[in-house]
């Protein structure tokens, strides 16, 4: 297969069974001179005007954003010009969307700004639900993401699985893939096609292939019926499922309609294959059953016949025969679909046709005596069958000549040999006809009025029935207008069998003939008929209404045409707008490359000096181990000069001198086993020397005998195992001793020393955080009131309400210790995407998608303004700490200041490249910062609106800034899934918190600076250090969703939402620990520990669960 590389936009090819990780876009085609072909991209020509290079370029940038390496579309990596390729491609289309890392669905009809879930959303109506490749489209990919026009993305196959459902009919467990398509019948899934349509009629066979799961060659010009026909005997090769059968079922499945199309002995061949996808239309709920009896029976075409087995039922009172198939309702397992058979008496006696127009029905299912049967079922409808004469109608031309009259046209058309002069009876059903005849004569005579002879037939084979009625019409009337208009109770009652147009006085009579022929008798009456019938006249009234109809149908339709026009001039309008923005994009992010590699320049320089120094340190560091190594031998000597390994009269020793003097050599050689140690005192000497070592193993196997000794102390220096372990860094003997929960950490030594300090002293962070406490935070209460998606929570700043903004339109105040909802504030037409409240709590400020922000009283829950000014959806808001003002992020790149006592807007800062998606003030209202899709946060002076500062570093979307208390410090969430600490001042990056595995999008200080919590959408919320930038605790509950205010005043209560629910944790536990004064002597020596060039360094680190 061929693939677009995303980088060079140039095609390369890969073997089928081997292809490297791509993207694959799905689209319904534009004009063909627009669409990008095989040889243009081959070319080099992949920007010509049209929506083609649009899709082109947009779906690469996508699948680049996505880390995807390469795309393929198929108008470019299909040479359509090879007429094999096209074949080999046709039949590899399913399993090519199924390998793609992830599928762009381009619903190029629908704007930006339409909402799926209503019910007048162009999503709902787009033309890509109706084109029959998508269907395969839609169900291969295992991820689909869906764009608009403007290729925002508007949702996944995920997220929109029940709008989908709805619109397509597909049920959602194939829709999602979580049942294989084959499980599904053969009819459910013929029709999930019925609706559909291609540009060429054979297409609408070959676009199900994949979804069948069998190949076949391409013959375009065969015509979409014999395409449609190859198809299902394809399928009939692979699976003994006949409900391949149980096609033209009506909407009223239980009444047939047999007795209209066999009458008597006289009936249609029909075909016993359906003849397109949309005769199984109302095929959806049909399902296998299961085959108890003859379960090994196949369906296969032989000699122009479908041989099958099947139990045969005939209707007592009317002798229809059906053929009971093992397939039925899904939801009434009572009954099965029976499908209209008549036998052909002329031929074996198991020979049978379906005749044609027919309807398959629903029928009780039969019992359990009733056999299935070998028969032979015609497979085409080609002619017409009668056990007895079929029957004519003649004139004689020469006999009308001779009146002045010549006939002129017959309808049916068909029914008329005009070499024979003969008019053949039988063919009326072929057109569904009610059983009429018309036939018409002309006078050679300027403006006389035509003869239009009516022949009703009440029984297709008999001749004793037949009714005659004899009417004038105006030379301008076409018969096919009074066709059908006088059904036979009509012709009846008028029996009307002459009629005169001033010139001639016609009488008709029909005569018997030799055989099955009747003759139509033209006689001259002397004077006129007592009355004639003008049919012109009589559909005169009915014509009438037909025209008003139609004038205003096609009124109603050019109005619509008015709409789309002025709809399309608006999305031209859009784009180009987006075009534009685009472009503005490309040249900044161009800017920013130069602005990189002039800095990747100046680390290159500097961390070649720094590799330079470090050399120089390393020999520096040889030389002093070759001291020590000396210095290490001379103690050795000293050592044994003194002591002897027996010990002193009072059981004094080695170990105890070398620890009484604490010299750290001489207890290393003694541990080393350089000499050999009998301690006098065996009750901890064992646990102490494990300890001091860090033996894992010998740790293991004495907790395994003994763990009474645990908390046993030396006697010189009063240290448990767990303090020598702590001292000397030996992480994994700590582990293991803290698990037994039978330690103490704060057990203090002759010197006052403990565990945890002396792991502080010595800098063993790592031992540090096992120590710290285990408990989690508590999840406290769920609050639940919306009926969709919940996008933002808040505390107010006395912590005694909660304000929610939901996709449902609304937002909701509640009482934070309760649970209570107290309000409901609705006027948004959108989703709200943000709250927050003023610091004095009175007000509650809300963002929301349909470009506006309200203000409402917290008290009353009434709106006191409705800020209007952005052109685009408005993500973030908030208050300053004076409350006077209102800053709004908004998705047309600009910041606004409005005043909150008049909604009045004093400022708009512009300087972002992308949408902002987030805004905050600093605790003293004199800076704002704004995070934006352009990958950066800016500082703005709030009374000049002047931008300080711009901050560097993201490789995606900011979507949340904050600052801290003091305003010294800015965090910043992107959908880069990392979190970042900012000098607010100079704009250094201080640290770069890592943990999340999916776009960070919301980020929070504690009222007390100590405490970040960060909320991502893979449903996690963490809660890091700020001093030291460590995850402390992972909330697997639920997210913190978009907060403006996640911590209570306090900061011992943290608010996040999860789906539809609002949820609050009490965190005391975490933030007692940061507050400790043993953590913060901690954080203040682990702050020294971190490199200078912190911008740089990211740090990955969880204490419990991080």
């Amino acid at each position: 297969m061929r693939l677009i590389n995303t980088e060079t936009l140039k095609l390369e090819e890969f073997s089928d069974d081997k292809p490297p990780s791509y993207a694959i876009l799905s689209h319904t085609w534009g004009p063909d001179f627009e669409e990008l072909t095989f040889s243009d991209v081959k070319n080099g020509i992949t920007d010509k005007p049209g929506i083609g290079s649009i899709k082109f370029r947009e779906c690469c940038k996508q699948a680049k954003a996505n880390s995807i390496n390469y795309a393929w579309i198929d108008t470019c990596c299909i040479d359509k010009a090879n007429l094999v390729e096209l074949g080999e491609a046709i039949n590899s289309m399913f399993r090519w969307y199924s390998l793609a890392t992830v599928c762009y669905a381009y619903l190029s009809d629908v704007p930006d700004g339409d909402d799926p879930s209503d019910q007048a959303s162009k999503f709902r109506t787009s033309r890509w639900f109706k084109r029959g490749w998508t269907l395969q489209e839609l169900l291969a990919p295992k991820h689909l993401r869906f764009y608009n026009s403007n290729w925002h993305c508007i949702g996944t196959k995920g997220s929109r699985s029940t709008l989908i459902q709805e619109i397509t009919q597909i049920p959602r467990q194939f829709i999602l893939g979580v049942a294989e398509l084959h499980t599904a019948s053969v009819a459910q899934r013929m029709s999930w096609a019925a609706r559909r349509e291609t540009k060429r009629a054979e297409d609408l066979a070959y676009c199900l292939l994949g979804i069948f799961g069998i190949t076949m060659p391409m013959i375009y010009g065969e015509g979409g019926k014999e395409a449609f026909f190859r198809l299902q005997e394809q399928i009939m090769k692979t699976t003994r499922d006949d409900s391949i059968l149980a096609w033209g079922l009506h909407k009223d499945s239980s009444i047939s309609n047999f007795q209209k199309f066999v009458g008597g002995d006289m009936f249609i061949y029909g075909d016993i294959l359906a003849a397109a996808p949309s005769d199984f239309e109302n095929s959806g709920h049909i399902v296998t059953r299961e085959q108890a009896t003859n379960p090994l029976h196949s369906l296969d075409i032989f000699g122009g016949s479908l041989r099958v087995y099947l139990p045969l039922l005939t209707i007592d009172n009317t002798s229809e025969t059906f053929g009971l198939l093992s397939c039925g309702p899904k939801l009434d397992t009572r009954q099965v679909t029976a499908i209209p058979l008549a036998k052909i008496t002329s031929a074996a006696a198991n020979e049978y046709v379906r005749p044609k127009g027919a309807s398959a029905i629903l029928h009780p299912k039969p019992s359990s005596d009733v056999l299935p049967e070998l028969i032979h079922v015609k497979k085409d409808g080609q002619k017409n069958i009668s056990t007895k004469n079929q029957q004519y109608l003649f004139y004689d031309e020469d006999v009308f000549a001779k009146i002045g009259l010549v006939i002129i046209d017959v309808v049916p058309r068909a029914c008329w040999d005009d070499q024979l002069t003969l008019i053949s009876q039988t063919n009326i059903l072929n057109n569904n006809d009610p059983g009429q005849i018309l036939i018409r004569f002309r006078q050679n005579k300027e403006q006389s009025l035509d003869f239009v002879i009516v022949i009703d037939f009440h029984q297709p084979n008999s001749r004793t029935d037949q009714l005659c009625c004899v009417f004038t019409c105006h030379r301008k009337t076409a018969l096919d207008e009074i066709a059908g208009k006088f059904d036979r109770k009509t012709l009846l009652a008028l029996r009307q069998a002459n009629a005169s147009n001033e010139h001639v006085h016609l009488r008709i009579e029909l005569e018997p003939m030799e055989g099955n022929i009747t003759s139509i008798t033209p006689k001259a009456m002397a004077s006129p008929s007592s009355y004639t019938i003008n049919a012109t006249m009589a559909l005169e009234n009915l014509d009438t209404v037909l025209v008003s109809t139609r004038l205003l149908w096609e009124r109603k339709k050019n109005d619509t045409y008015i709409k789309e026009l002025s709809q399309r001039a608006e999305d031209i309008k859009s784009r180009l707008g987006y075009i534009e923005e685009e472009r503005g994009a490309i040249e900044g992010e161009v800017k920013q490359l130069k602005a990189k590699k002039r800095l990747l320049v100046k680390e290159q320089q500097k961390k070649f000096q720094e590799m330079q120094r470090l050399e120089e340190k390393q020999g520096h560091m040889r030389k002093r181990q070759n001291e020590i190594a000396e210095r290490v031998v001379y103690k050795k000597k000293r050592l044994n000069e003194y002591y002897h390994t027996k010990g002193c009269e009072d059981g004094w020793t080695q170990l105890h001198s070398a620890m009484e003097i604490d010299d750290m050599d001489i207890m290393n050689l003694l541990f080393d086993g350089t000499t050999d140690i009998i301690a006098a005192d065996k009750r901890w000497a064992r646990w102490i020397t494990a300890s001091r070592k860090g033996n894992v193993d010998e740790i293991r196997s004495l907790l395994d005998t003994d763990e009474t000794e645990l908390e046993h102390k030396d006697g010189i220096f009063g240290r448990t195992p767990l303090a020598w372990a702590s001292m000397n860094g030996h992480r994994d003997v700590v582990k293991l001793l803290l698990d037994t929960e039978k330690v103490d950490i704060h057990s203090e030594d002759k010197y006052g020393g403990t565990p945890l300090r002396w792991a502080l002293e010595r800098g063993y962070y790592n031992i540090v955080q096992l120590m710290l406490p285990r408990d989690k935070p508590d999840f406290l209460r769920k609050l639940r009131g919306h009926i969709d998606f919940v996008c933002s929570v808040a505390f107010s700043h006395d912590s005694k309400l909660l304000a929610s903004g939901s996709e449902d339109f609304t937002a909701k105040l509640w009482d934070s210790t309760t649970g209570e909802c107290l309000n409901t504030l609705q006027g948004h037409n959108h989703n709200i995407e943000y709250v927050a409240f003023s610091h004095d709590s009175k007000l509650v400020a809300s963002a929301s998608y349909d470009k506006t922000i309200k203000l409402w009283d917290s008290t009353t829950g009434k709106c006191l303004h409705t800020c209007q000014g952005h052109s685009g959806g408005i993500q973030s808001v908030t208050f300053s700490h004076d409350s006077k003002l209102v800053a709004s992020a908004s998705l047309d790149s600009t910041i606004k200041l409005w005043n909150s006592t008049t909604g009045e807007c004093l400022n708009t800062f512009q300087g972002h490249n992308g949408s902002v998606y987030s805004v905050a003030f600093s605790h003293d209202s004199k800076l704002v910062a704004s995070g934006s899709g352009d990958s950066t946060i800016k500082l703005w002076d709030s009374t000049t609106g002047e931008c300080l500062h711009t901050f560097h570093g993201h490789s995606s979307i900011v979507c949340s800034a904050a600052f801290s208390h003091d305003s010294k410090l800015v965090a910043s969430a992107s959908c880069d899934t990392t979190i970042k600490l900012w000098d607010s001042t100079t704009g250094e990056c201080l640290h770069t918190f890592l943990g999340h595995s999916d776009f960070v999008c919301s980020v929070a200080f504690s009222h007390d600076s100590k405490l970040i919590a960060s909320g991502s959408e893979d449903g996690i919320a963490k809660l890091w250090a700020s001093t030291t930038g460590e995850c402390l605790y992972t909330l697997e509950d639920g997210y913190v969703g978009h907060c403006s205010a996640p911590f209570s005043h306090d900061s011992k209560l943290l608010v996040g939402v999860g789906g539809k629910d609002i949820l609050i944790w009490d965190i005391s536990i975490v933030h007692d620990l940061v507050t400790s004064s043993w953590y913060q002597d901690y954080s203040a020596a682990r702050a020294k520990e971190i490199p200078q060039e912190k911008s740089e360094k990211e740090i990955e680190t969880g204490i419990k669960n991080g």
